[in-house]
């Protein structure tokens, strides 16, 4: 049974997964595929804070402007964005709030939560392997760039060991 403790632990971590994912996503979409074709990192203006502002979906609109987006990937980062929307926004007006006394309702909102961590950590890695190959054309960035290791990815569920960014 879960408690009021376990459901706001879930919460934490779907909220932290989501903004690392979200966070990703922007040096995806404003570097990795926006400057695509850059030859030095002095090519491409730095980020600022402003950046990291712009809506997830605003950013999905912008991706598709650079690359041929998959819809596996594409819907799963919908998916991901609507839950977290749900969640963060929306679970108040819809399901009420469970007092500490409701298990069911604790039990709900920590599943929930706790799914949405497990599929935002995945597409979080995906997006942190583009990342890290689009480095590692710079010199002056792959000198310093730590290996992802050779089992980077076998720690994903399978579902998301094939998924790719862009359509193939």
């Amino acid at each position: 049974m879960a408690t009021s403790d376990d459901a706001y632990k879930a919460i934490g971590a779907a909220v932290a997964n989501c903004q690392f994912l979200e966070f990703t996503f922007v040096l995806c979409v404003k570097l990795v595929f926006a400057h695509n074709d850059a030859d030095k990192l002095s090519d491409i203006e730095p980020l600022n804070r402003k950046t990291f502002k712009a809506p997830t979906k605003a950013l999905l609109d912008e991706l598709r402007t650079h690359i041929d987006i998959s819809p596996e990937f594409d819907a799963k980062l919908a998916d991901a964005v609507e839950r977290r929307h749900q969640l963060v926004h929306r679970w108040l007006l819809d399901h009420s709030w469970p007092e500490d006394g409701d298990r069911d309702g604790l039990a709900r909102l920590t599943e929930f939560a706790t799914h949405l961590s497990k599929d935002v950590i995945p597409l979080t890695y995906i997006l942190i392997a583009a990342v890290h190959n689009w480095l590692k054309r710079f010199p002056e960035a792959s000198e310093n760039l730590p290996p992802l290791g050779n089992n980077w990815m076998s720690v994903l569920p399978e579902e998301y060991r094939t998924l790719k960014i862009e359509k193939a």
